[in-house]
């Protein structure tokens, strides 16, 4: 019928990680949907590098593990999402025997840009993540 919108079928978080496992493109998941991530740019990557190279270094000692672009569950939320740095602190727990959806990150750090900005504060931020900012 013109005019009415069709709702889409929400998938669930098993649904979305084999899709996930499978595409050539990254997206989050939020709530049953898929959202589409924009790419990095030179300064964002050399920024999380220049992090992850510190916390590597600072953590180097203890039993923590620091991950580049880890996907990663956020606790009891609806939220499965890509941030720019993890830290784990002891022996990482994930999702299932793929090992790369984290459940039990220590520390999230994301290094916005323009126009990933109001999404991580809108929609990361308001699921209670924790997250340290680095802006461009």
């Amino acid at each position: 019928m013109a005019g009415m919108s069709t709702a889409q079928r929400r998938l669930t978080e098993a649904e979305y990680l084999t899709a996930e496992r499978l595409a050539e493109t990254k997206s989050d998941y939020y709530d049953g949907e898929a959202l589409p991530l924009s790419g990095s740019n030179r300064m964002r990557s050399l920024i999380a590098g220049a992090i992850l190279a510190a916390l590597a270094e600072q953590l180097r000692a203890r039993p923590d593990e620091v991950y580049g672009n880890m996907r990663v569950k956020v606790g009891d939320t609806r939220l499965i999402t890509y941030p720019s740095l993890v830290v784990v602190s002891n022996k990482p727990h994930f999702f299932d025997d793929e090992d790369d959806t984290l459940l039990n990150p220590t520390v999230l750090v994301e290094v916005l840009s323009d126009s990933t900005a109001n999404y991580v504060r809108t929609l990361k931020v308001s699921e209670k993540s924790r997250w340290a900012e680095a802006r461009l």
